[in-house]
C-alpha cells in the first residue's frame, strides 16, 4: 500500500459487504472507490495555503477550465507541495 496525497480526490465511496464483490474485490469486507476531480467547462482557480507549528509549509493550487471556444477541450491542473522540519 502507497500512500495518496489527496489533492486531486474529490470524494471517496465505501463499498461494504457483499455488494463489494460485484467489483473484483473479492472479499466480502468491503472496497475503497477513490473518485478524482474532473475537469470544468467553468473556469475557476482554488488557491489554499496549510501551515503548522512544527514548520510545515503546504501551498496547493486547484486550476481548471476550458481551452477553446466550443468547451470541447478541459484541463485541471492540481499541484501541492509539502515542506517540513
Amino acid at each position: 500500500l502507497t500512500q495518496r496525497d489527496v489533492v486531486n480526490i474529490e470524494r471517496i465511496e465505501f463499498l461494504k459487504g457483499p455488494t463489494s464483490l460485484f467489483y473484483g474485490a473479492n472479499e466480502v469486507g468491503g472496497v475503497v472507490n477513490t473518485i478524482t476531480k474532473k475537469p470544468k467547462s467553468d473556469r475557476s482557480i482554488e488557491l489554499g495555503f496549510t501551515t503548522s507549528t512544527f514548520g510545515q509549509v503546504r501551498p496547493t493550487i486547484d486550476a481548471t477550465g476550458s481551452l477553446n471556444k466550443s468547451e470541447s477541450l478541459l484541463y485541471r491542473v492540481n499541484f501541492a507541495f509539502d515542506q517540513a522540519e
